[in-house]
């Protein structure tokens, strides 16, 4: 019964935390070393006006640049499904 409670209570604190990260009420820092110089040159590049922004930046573009590689590689997939008019390969 004990693990039970604990499972619960982490439940319900990882709810609330995931709650109040979509509201804007929970603010995190994640310290991790960085290369200054690589850092610099991000924020030089895209204009940022802080390294934060500049991090936030890169990871935006590089989540979007994952999400088009998945979107093209589906229409890819949909081009050759449409040209064997709905047939699955033979070897499928």
């Amino acid at each position: 019964m004990v693990e039970i409670a604990v499972d619960e209570k982490r439940r319900a604190a990882i709810e609330l935390a995931r709650e109040m990260l979509a509201d804007g009420r929970l603010e995190f820092r994640v310290r991790r070393s960085l290369d200054g110089e690589l850092l610099d040159e991000a924020q030089r590049q895209i204009s940022a006006a802080s390294p934060e922004l500049a991090i936030s930046e890169a990871l935006r573009r590089l989540v979007e640049e994952g999400h088009e590689k998945r979107r093209a590689a589906r229409r890819r997939l949909e081009q050759m499904y449409d040209k064997r008019d709905g047939q699955l390969p033979a070897d499928a």
